[in-house]
Order: C-alpha cells, then structure tokens, then sequence
C-alpha cells in the first residue's frame, strides 16, 4: 500500500505543478485521490435518493451518477457565474444548480451566518429532507448546524476541507462521526463524515480509508523530517471524533 500510496501522491503533485506552470484545470471535482473515494464509496454504498449541495462544481457534474436511485440533487451556489457555468455543462435532469447570493460581500473565511443567511436557508423552502449533503461552499459551519434538521432518518453529512480548525465546533452536536484529516490545515484538505443515526461502516470501510490516510501522513512526516522541520509530527492524526 505504501508504494501505491507514494505514486500516487507523486502523480498528484505534478498535476498541481502542471495546473499553476500552464494555468490548466480539469474537469474533475477538486478533491484529492483519497477524497474523492470516500465520497465515491459512501454514494455507491448508499445510493440516496434526495441529495443537497452547498457549494457547486464539477462534483455536482460528477457525483449524482454514482447512485442508480438519484430523484433529485440540488445545489446551493453563492457566485452567479459559477452557477452559469456549471449549469451550462449540466447535461442530467436530475440536477438542479441554484444561485443565492450573499446577503452581504465579506470576504471567504470571514463570513457570518446573517452575511449569507439566504443561502443557508434556502434548503428550507424546499420542504424536502434529504439522504445525503454535501457542503464544500460558503459558511460551511452554518450549513452544517443547518444540514442536522434537514436530514433524513438515516440520512449521512460529507464536509470537504475539514481540516479547518474553524468547522470542527460544528462537528460535535452529530452522534456518529469521522475525520480524516493531514496536513494541509491552512489551505483546507481534509474529508469529515457524519449523521444522526448512521453507523458510518454499513457506508464506509473505515478500517481501509484510515490506512491510506495514515500512509500519506506518513510521508509527508518523513518529507518534512528530511527537510528539517520541526513540526514533523503534522498530520499524525488521522481520524477522531469516531463513534461507532
């Protein structure tokens, strides 16, 4: 596994090398490897019907395919031109991308709950409870106090860019959750998982996901060792908060 691992890292680098030397994106949600089968194997497992979305992208293009039993997913976007393009290369009619801007223009990170009070709120009107969310947009924090009543029985809750310190208070009202965590705090990274009643392993094998989550720190802490840093114990752990 550590030989796989280390490609893989290896290959993952190059394409954010190759993004930033000739500018270059692709289509594909911008999660790393071991993120993006976290969310892949909890959909398949899962195959939820009713799915909400804070934050639109190629994940919205991407993900809804992986349940055979989708009726509707729905996501929630703050900036009006991502929505356009998003939609413009939504091609599935059981996706809906909607826009609702910011009640007030305040910087990322600095955002309280009345400065997109609409967008948070904007799942309500729906009348709908939901079999799974995703929230990888604006006022994570809120969305994640808000995605709790709007879950169904069962229902199972996905923030990306966990890591951030700032998201983890919001962590602790749900009864069963994991986070998988590393080093990349300041920038984000970083894939938490949790629900009101869901035993996370009939979704999840998280005996699996903790390994490959361990071999990356794992390098990164030998990298940071070589190079002489003095923190090289970053991103030793891996997943907490875990009730099963």
């Amino acid at each position: 596994m550590f030989i796989s691992v280390f490609w893989t890292h290896c290959y993952e680098l190059a394409c954010i090398l190759f993004r930033h030397i000739f500018k270059w994106h692709s289509k594909r949600p911008w999660m790393r490897k071991r993120e993006l089968e976290i969310v892949t194997e909890i959909l398949r497992k899962k195959q939820p019907e009713y799915c909400l979305e804070w934050g639109a992208g190629y994940s919205t293009l991407q993900f809804p395919v992986l349940s055979d039993q989708v009726k509707q997913w729905i996501s929630v976007e703050h900036d009006d031109d991502w929505a356009v393009k998003i939609n413009s290369m939504n091609m599935n009619n059981k996706v809906s991308v909607v826009c609702v801007k910011p009640n007030n223009d305040v910087s990322p990170g600095a955002e309280k709950y009345n400065d997109y009070k609409d967008y948070i709120e904007y799942p309500d009107s729906l009348g709908l409870k939901f079999d799974y969310i995703f929230i990888d947009g604006r006022a994570r924090s809120e969305c994640l106090a808000k995605a709790r009543a709007l879950l169904n029985t069962q229902g199972i809750v996905v923030v990306h860019d966990a890591n951030r310190s700032d998201y983890h208070k919001a962590f602790t009202p749900y009864k069963e959750q994991i986070l998988f965590s590393d080093m990349r705090y300041v920038k984000g990274g970083g894939c938490w998982i949790g629900s009101n009643d869901l035993d996370l392993k009939e979704v999840l094998d998280i005996d699996k996901h903790t390994r490959v989550w361990n071999c990356y720190n794992k390098i990164y802490n030998v990298v940071r060792s070589v190079l002489g840093d003095q923190d090289s114990s970053i991103g030793k752990i891996t997943c907490r908060d875990i009730h099963v």
